[in-house]
């Protein structure tokens, strides 16, 4: 099986060496030292699946790249390492769109388990078009299209159908759904995921769209087109 990909931007050339020393044997690991370099990379390459970002760079702050992030590869996974530890701080990048925020000195252990942890998280679509035959989901406005048919979705309702589109079977675990609100901010039960699916299901009746309970595993969508 394939590694996950793995950009590291760090000026500090003994601390990026110790970091790829780290993570290799989890990760393809690409380098950069600056944003531009970072940014090069990034147009030039498939979408990484996790950046570990240093916010304290030759050419400026390294929350900068998060806006090429949204716009080329809003999938990535985005951890901060920065001596920049107040809480304005953290708060700052976790509002720019980081996942995880570690202050600098790097503890190892601490950076292996939270970047190995983020690889297990489900993606989260943000300002995305996301397109299966005729439906088009618009993740900015939560709005589904299908012909002439338009439906309006909650936040919530629009992150589990753009993860059930983004499934090359449409289908999702209930653990994926569990990390899915997790990001949503919300702390997931069985009965709310539940409730939700309920809700989505009655929304996307009249489209010929239905959601397969899988037993004890998950759920699945089936698309008419």
């Amino acid at each position: 099986m394939s590694k996950y990909t793995l950009l590291i931007v760090e000026d500090n050339a003994k601390l990026n060496q110790s970091i790829r020393a780290l993570l290799q044997p989890f990760f393809a690991v690409t380098q950069a030292a600056t944003i531009q370099q970072a940014t090069a990379l990034i147009e030039d390459n498939p979408p990484f699946d996790l950046l570990l970002l240093d916010r304290t760079l030759p050419d400026g702050d390294g929350l900068q790249l998060i806006s090429t992030l949204e716009t080329i590869s809003p999938q990535t996974k985005i951890c901060i390492l920065s001596q920049r530890d107040k809480l304005a701080e953290k708060l700052y990048g976790f509002e720019q769109g980081a996942d995880v925020y570690l202050c600098k000195p790097i503890h190892f252990q601490e950076l292996r388990a939270q970047v190995i942890a983020l690889t297990r998280r489900g993606r989260v679509y943000k300002n995305q078009l996301l397109e299966r035959g005729s439906f088009v989901l618009d993740t900015a406005s939560h709005s589904l299209t299908h012909l002439n048919h338009r439906l309006q979705l909650t936040l919530r309702e629009s992150t589990i159908m753009a993860a059930f589109l983004d499934h090359p079977r449409g289908f999702l675990s209930k653990s994926q759904l569990f990390d899915l609100f997790w990001q949503l901010g919300h702390e997931p039960n069985s009965s709310v995921i539940h409730v939700t699916i309920q809700r989505l299901r009655r929304k996307l009746d009249p489209l010929q769209v239905t959601i397969q309970s899988l037993y004890g595993a998950g759920y699945q969508l089936q698309l008419q087109d």
